[in-house]
């Protein structure tokens, strides 16, 4: 078994762990830097762990590592050169967009086709939920830089607008999960629709792709096949 394999066989894992340095990473330092300087780092190496999901097809991993090792020097390359930071945001957003609305597809894929419900089943389905809420980000991100003043309540901390990742992360999820607080609201067309698509994803992730490996896990449980060793 080469090393590849053996990451495959823990890919979730793997990937939660740097989904959960995504999501709270703010949580270990200043916000400021958190958001300029931090974020950025944590984002790629979820995609680098990403692609272990996507390696059963090689051309598709191949694809999405060039499109990681392209952000990553334009990343690096706007740290130097400041005239090329819209370019930098421009590219990881369509990469990370891309990734995480496809790699969401191939984790359920994965989860849904697994024949026994397990813990590496669990947590395929936890990356996949927190991967929607990603994307729902990525889109809302992309409307209020498109369109300022699409959320109220944003803080743009000295006018900064990458300080509001850490914000519209929060309210993504928030949306997804159907809590919504109210501290941010959608106030244009284009916000109010993609929270309304984001919250029906929440919603059918849960009610179809969750309540049918829980059904497949109490059949597993009360099957007179099962192995009771």
């Amino acid at each position: 078994m080469n090393w590849l394999e053996t990451w495959y066989e823990r890919r979730f894992e793997w990937y939660l762990a740097t989904l959960t340095l995504v999501i709270f990473g703010s949580m270990l330092m200043p916000h400021y830097w958190y958001e300029t300087v931090v974020a950025p780092l944590f984002f790629h190496l979820n995609l680098a762990v990403g692609l272990v999901i996507l390696s059963k097809s090689k051309t598709t991993m191949r694809l999405f590592g060039l499109a990681l090792i392209l952000s990553i020097i334009v990343t690096v390359t706007s740290f130097f050169v400041p005239s090329l930071d819209l370019l930098d945001k421009g590219i990881r957003m369509v990469v990370f967009f891309c990734f995480y609305s496809y790699v969401s597809v191939v984790i359920i894929r994965q989860v849904w086709r697994q024949p026994e419900v397990n813990s590496s089943t669990i947590l395929g389905l936890i990356t996949g939920y927190i991967s929607l809420g990603l994307i729902g980000f990525f889109i809302n991100l992309f409307i209020e830089l498109i369109e300022p003043g699409s959320f109220k309540g944003l803080t743009y901390l000295n006018g900064i607008p990458d300080t509001i990742t850490e914000e519209l992360l929060y309210y993504s999820f928030i949306t997804e999960m159907t809590i919504g607080y109210g501290d941010i609201v959608p106030v244009s067309p284009s916000g109010r629709k993609a929270s309304v698509l984001l919250g029906f994803l929440g919603q059918f992730y849960l009610v179809i792709i969750m309540a049918v490996i829980v059904g497949k896990y109490l059949n597993q449980k009360t099957s007179p096949y099962r192995n009771k060793d």
